[in-house]
């Protein structure tokens, strides 16, 4: 038996799955394209970053070259992202989104002086 063919599926399925939640987190905005991912130029956007995806997750090189295919396709998913946000943008209240980044602030500037003990506000 090949020594690929030996080896467990189940690390590849949990990489994947872990890599592609940190895409979802870097470019969420994809998330408010909406309607306009039917327009030629958004689908070409996401079918260019799902071939870098795909690509990355298919290949293997014990130099590990195959991220090279998701660097070349994160210009293009940071593109469809910028169109999200802006397809977004009528559908959101501001205000509420600005209030809720605030208390975030606060809340990570809140555990972080607790943590360290330095009493130093927000560990600057």
């Amino acid at each position: 038996m090949p020594e690929l063919a030996s080896v467990s599926a189940v690390p590849l399925v949990v990489l994947t799955a872990v890599h592609l939640f940190c895409l979802a987190c870097v470019w969420g905005g994809v998330a408010g394209v909406g309607r306009r991912v039917l327009e030629p130029g958004v689908l070409l956007l996401l079918g260019i970053g799902a071939a870098g995806i795909g690509a990355a997750v298919v290949f293997g090189h014990p130099a590990e070259s195959q991220l090279y295919f998701l660097e070349a396709a994160r210009p293009y998913l940071s593109v469809a992202a910028v169109c999200g946000v802006l397809a977004a943008r009528q559908r959101v209240a501001w205000g509420r989104a600005a209030w809720l980044a605030t208390a975030g602030a606060g809340v990570r500037c809140w555990c972080r002086r607790w943590s360290s003990g330095a009493g130093r506000w927000c560990g600057w």
